[in-house]
C-alpha cells in the first residue's frame, strides 16, 4: 500500500487529502506439452445437465466460508457453459472434467479451445478455465492432465490458463491480495493454487495488476 500528498482534481476545488492503492497481482500461466502423463484420480467428463449443476457448484462450496470470494450467479454461468446461450461456441469448443476422490468431488476444470484466436495469433493452444481443487497435488495434476490430453488429441502443443471462451470471461489466478473482496473481471483462488502450479512445472505468461483506489478528506 502507497500514499500519495493532496491533489487537486480537475476543474473542481475538491482537494482529495489521502488516496490510497491496493493491489491485487494476477497471473496467467503456460506449459508446452513434453509428455504422457496418466490421470492420476478418477476424471468425469460433463456429459449431463446434473453433472454440469455439479461442476458449477463445487466452486459455491469450496468457498462458501471464505469472506472474500464472490460466486458467480448460477444462471449466468449455465448460459456460458451451454452451446445454445453462448456465442462463443460459433468458434471454440470446450470439455468439462470434475475429479473425484472417495466418491466425492474433489476438483473441477474446464478445457477450451478458441479456434479464432488460435488462428489469430498462429498458436496450437488449449486453455484452462474454472479451475478449483482441494490442496492436494494429485488432484490438480490430474485435472491439468486432463485438459492437456484433450488438448493434445485435438492437435494442440500448448495449455495457457487460466482463461475464458473469450475476454469477456474473467481470467488469470490471483497470487496476492487474497485479503481483498474479488470482482466481476477476475477470479478469487485460495494461495495454494499459484503454489500448485508452480509445482507442475507452469510458468508465467503475463502479468496483471489490479488496483482499487481509496480516497477520503475532500473538501468543499
Amino acid at each position: 500500500m502507497s500514499f500519495i500528498p493532496p491533489i487537486l482534481l480537475p476543474n473542481s476545488k475538491k482537494a482529495i487529502k489521502r488516496i490510497s492503492y491496493l493491489q491485487k497481482n494476477f497471473y496467467l500461466y503456460t506449459l508446452n506439452f513434453y509428455k504422457n502423463t496418466a490421470w492420476l484420480l478418477p476424471l468425469k467428463k460433463v456429459s449431463s445437465k446434473k453433472e454440469l449443476k455439479t461442476f458449477i457448484r463445487f466452486n459455491y462450496e469450496l468457498y462458501k466460508e471464505n469472506p472474500y470470494s464472490v460466486p458467480d450467479l448460477y444462471d449466468d454461468m449455465l448460459n456460458t457453459f451451454s452451446p445454445k446461450k453462448n456465442a462463443a461456441f460459433e468458434f471454440c469448443e470446450a470439455e468439462y472434467f470434475l475429479a473425484y476422490k472417495d466418491n466425492k468431488v474433489v476438483g473441477r476444470i474446464a478445457g477450451i479451445i478458441n479456434k479464432r484466436a488460435n488462428e489469430t495469433w498462429n498458436k496450437k493452444e488449449v486453455r484452462f478455465g474454472w479451475i478449483d481443487f482441494l490442496d492436494d497435488i494429485e488432484i490438480s495434476r490430474a485435472l491439468l492432465d486432463a485438459v492437456a490430453q484433450w488438448g493434445k488429441s485435438k492437435g494442440m502443443d500448448t495449455i495457457q490458463g487460466p482463461l475464458g471462451f473469450t475476454d469477456f470471461d474473467a481470467e488469470g489466478m490471483l497470487i496476492e491480495g487474497f485479503d481483498q473482496l474479488s470482482t466481476m473481471a477476475t477470479i478469487y483462488n485460495y494461495p495454494y493454487y499459484p503454489q500448485h502450479m508452480e509445482k507442475l512445472g507452469f510458468e508465467k505468461d503475463a502479468d496483471w495488476v489490479e488496483y482499487k483506489i481509496l480516497y477520503s478528506g475532500c473538501n468543499s
